[in-house]
């Protein structure tokens, strides 16, 4: 779908590591100091307890898809493409990552449309599956063998810039009526691959650079936002899609917030304010694409930010710890 083939296939992974380096680089249980050597002024031993667990990574994977048949025939061959999923998921061992989602139209992207006006009943015949059905096909039944399990949903919904376009006149006109469509549109996600594949899914990622990058919240024939603060949306949007989900039943399933163009921009819309309180930060998984040069454009975070670009090689480890202990202080 539109604006999210940009990236590297292992960008929500590498985010998802290095949110767990912020938990790890920020507790004060992974290491401790020990007194100074004689040897220099200064120095310090650092000690890391393999036996006390702070955080799991649950795998590497990428962003879209891609299952290179929609919206156009087929280009791959059998060969081809067998050669390719060995590559990514035998031998690198990619695990995890995105599927797509429903779209919300009778059929195609000519047709976007509300599937009812009763956001609490859903009708089924106002979502067009294909693209699941065939990122079902040509994604997750041709890796799952190799080790790719930890699959989810979203992305693309809510998407009110190209998705849903719809969305934007309910933001305008009731807020409240906007919430309900937007979780009718999760629910109604989770709920499809539940009937129809018998899974309910770990993960189901709230949108893709809906504030910056795509800016997938936008109207895209009046522009701005709507007029509630667009982070505030979100964090209504999580609260309001989960309780939905609980509702009906789903109970593993967790959301992905604050996929920004940046991890510099997710981790400003995640910061918790006197507005949005705590819920915003506690809420949010900051998975985003970590192979983009950050261009921030506060100055005094620049020299952080720098050092917060994606490590290559040998220098991951370090450059990942440093990350944590320089992007912790920029949200206190």
């Amino acid at each position: 779908m539109k604006g999210l083939y940009k990236r590297a296939a292992i960008a929500t992974a590498l985010a998802l590591l290095i949110s767990g380096a912020v938990s790890a680089g920020t507790s004060g249980a992974i290491a401790r100091e020990a007194e100074p050597q004689s040897s220099g002024v200064g120095e310090v031993a650092v000690v890391v307890d393999g036996a006390v667990r702070h955080k799991t990574i649950d795998g590497f994977g990428r962003a879209e898809p891609g299952v290179l048949v929609h919206p156009v025939p087929e280009s791959l061959g059998d060969q081809q493409r067998a050669a390719g999923v060995d590559k990514a998921y035998r031998q690198v061992g990619i695990n995890l990552g995105i599927i797509g989602s429903l779209l919300e139209s009778p059929g195609g992207w000519d047709h976007l449309q509300n599937d009812n006006a009763d956001p609490f009943t859903i009708n089924w015949s106002g979502f067009d599956p294909e693209y699941l059905t065939l990122a079902k096909k040509y994604v997750v039944d041709l890796e799952k063998p190799y080790g790719f399990t930890n699959y989810y949903l979203g992305a693309e919904a809510p998407n009110i810039r190209w998705a849903s376009p719809w969305l934007a006149g309910i933001r305008g006109r009731n807020s409240n009526t906007y919430l309900d469509e937007v979780a009718e549109q999760v629910l109604a996600n989770v709920a499809y691959w539940k009937n129809t594949y018998g899974e309910e899914l770990p993960y189901y990622q709230l949108g893709n650079e809906q504030l910056s990058g795509n800016r997938c919240m936008i109207d895209p024939v009046r522009g701005g936002y709507g007029p509630v603060d667009p982070v505030q949306q979100m964090v209504d949007i999580a609260k309001r899609a989960g309780a939905r989900l609980r509702q009906d039943g789903f109970r593993k399933t967790r959301f992905m917030v604050g996929t920004e163009e940046t991890e510099y921009v997710s981790l400003r819309r995640s910061c918790p304010t006197p507005a949005r309180g705590p819920m915003s930060a506690r809420s949010a998984i900051t998975a985003t694409p970590m192979d983009r040069a950050i261009r921030p454009r506060r100055s005094y975070c620049a020299r952080r930010v720098r050092e917060s670009r994606m490590p290559r090689g040998s220098r991951f480890a370090s450059v990942c710890a440093t990350w944590a202990r320089n992007t912790a202080s920029m949200c206190g």
